[in-house]
Order: C-alpha cells, then structure tokens, then sequence
C-alpha cells in the first residue's frame, strides 16, 4: 500500500508540474505580446496574438481540472 500510496503522490505531483509550467507558459507569451506590442506600438499585434494566448491558458486549466479530479478521485478512494 505504501509503494502505490507513493506512485499515485508521483502522479500527483507530475501533474503539478505540468500544469506550473503550462501557466508559466502562457504568462510569458503574454507578457512578450504585451512588450513586443508595446515597443513596436501595435495593438493590432495584440489581437493577433490574443487567440495563442487563450489556447495556451485553456491548455493550463484543462491540466489543472485533470489534476482535481484525479485528487477528489483519490481522496474518495482513501475514506
């Protein structure tokens, strides 16, 4: 019990870090839009860059709504 107890905390923490480097993701390709727009002086280049942007947030979220339900699955599991 206490090897699977700790491949599922493996797991866990494999997902963690999935969905860290997937949010760090889309926040620095939104803060090089918003510099690269900035600099350049082109909102245009922001609207363009905004649907990226979008996939690369809703990519973080589906893996941090995987994340909770494979915690709720196993917190119903342990009770």
């Amino acid at each position: 019990m206490i090897i699977q107890s700790e491949t599922i905390m493996s797991v866990i923490g494999s997902f963690e870090k999935i969905s860290n480097r997937y949010d760090d993701d889309a926040r620095k390709f939104l803060a090089s839009a918003l510099k690269t727009a900035s600099d350049e002086n082109r909102t245009d280049l922001l609207y363009s860059e905004r649907n990226e942007y979008e996939l690369l947030s809703e990519r973080a979220d589906a893996v941090k709504e995987a994340l909770q339900e494979v915690k709720l699955q196993i917190q119903n599991t342990d009770v």
